[in-house]
């Protein structure tokens, strides 16, 4: 596999997303794009590329354009070179109703790319650092929350339209698997991270966001 670049990357997910717009979204890392999000990317891109669909008649109708195999329970598909999953009605173990969001939709050079909300996407990268961590599966550094995912949190939230909903999905779907027994762990971790010193400038929004929201958050370890 080569490293990809942004056009490639962005041309994926616009020739994906395009299959049934507004029923396959993106959900990954690779969603902070220069053409998606409006700022420059702070880490390399990944070899893979997450998509949700709602059910399986929407996975029937890929398998109908691309070849499927399956990773660890997971449907995938080697598209321009990228590893493109499709998770199907849940993200692995947390179940998600089409009535439980909107997807978002942005216009770029080359067409349409849609994605969950921008603000829940962030709120499950919280979830995959505190679900590993409650496994026993720290990071390399040893932190609960990953570096990549400091930098992404940091960039959605950052050109979020509404910050407050951001506290709302980490209510709805990350505190009910948290088992850090400590008051706002993951958000603290997430703050004194040490890659919140290498954050862009335009970056830092997101950071301020992440922040407040430990005033919008009922963490059941508070006292």
């Amino acid at each position: 596999m080569f490293n990809p670049d942004e056009d490639n990357v962005l041309k994926t997910m616009v020739e994906v997303c395009n299959l049934y717009p507004g029923k396959i979204l993106v959900f990954g890392g690779s969603i902070v794009h220069p053409q998606i999000l409006g700022l420059p990317r702070a880490r390399k891109y990944s070899k893979d590329t997450d998509f949700f669909v709602p059910d399986e008649s929407v996975l029937r109708l890929i398998g109908k354009k691309y070849k499927l195999d399956e990773m660890e329970g997971t449907s995938y598909s080697i598209i321009n070179g990228l590893y493109a999953f499709f998770f199907v009605g849940r993200i692995k173990d947390l179940e998600l109703q089409e009535s439980q969001y909107s997807p978002q939709v942005f216009n770029t050079s080359k067409g349409t790319v849609y994605t969950l909300p921008l603000e829940l996407i962030a709120a499950l990268k919280f979830r995959r650092g505190i679900t590993r961590a409650a496994q026993g599966l720290p990071t390399r550094k040893g932190t609960v929350i990953y570096g990549k995912d400091v930098y992404d949190v940091s960039a959605l939230l950052s050109v979020s339209h509404d910050p407050r909903s951001f506290g709302n999905y980490m209510m709805m779907y990350t505190c009910p698997s948290c088992e850090l027994n400590v008051p706002y762990a993951c958000i603290h971790d997430f703050l004194k991270h040490p890659a919140i010193g290498s954050l862009p400038k335009n970056y830092e929004r997101g950071a301020e966001i992440v922040c407040n929201s430990i005033n919008l958050i009922s963490c059941r370890y508070s006292i």
